[in-house]
């Protein structure tokens, strides 16, 4: 879930029921004896009922659907190196961002330029407006 949430950050989860899930909300579930935390992307049903289906900030395609006994609830809260943060963290623009920066290129500069600025609070919608 980078940039939202790194390897070895801690977070809390609030349970909740699998229909009560919105989208673009983080999620956690047990995957293959791991924890994973991705974001909802969309419900589907399937031959045990309704499963949601997920994917990470970074990653191009979705994850396999989640079922609900693999579900653990909805990340309420990321703490990170002693602060806490709030859930939902990377919004639409970081995750196209984060997708950007997995791609060389002109965009893949600009991209990483403006993730190292968002890290340090600063606001470069600006830079996007005017890019090419």
């Amino acid at each position: 879930m980078l940039p939202a949430i790194g390897s070895g950050d801690s977070i809390s989860v609030h349970l909740v029921d699998l229909a009560d899930v919105q989208p673009g909300e983080v999620v956690a579930f047990v995957r293959d004896r791991h924890i994973v935390v991705h974001r909802f992307v969309r419900r589907t049903l399937g031959v045990d009922g309704v499963r949601i289906v997920t994917r990470g900030d970074a990653c191009f395609h979705n994850d396999l659907p989640v079922s609900r006994d693999e579900f653990l609830g909805v990340v309420a809260r990321v703490a990170h190196v002693g602060q806490d943060r709030p859930r939902n963290l990377a919004p639409a623009a970081l995750r196209g961002l984060a997708r950007l920066i997995r791609r060389p290129g002109p965009a893949h500069r600009l991209a990483r330029r403006a993730l190292a600025s968002v890290a340090k609070g600063i606001a470069l919608t600006h830079a996007f407006r005017n890019a090419p």
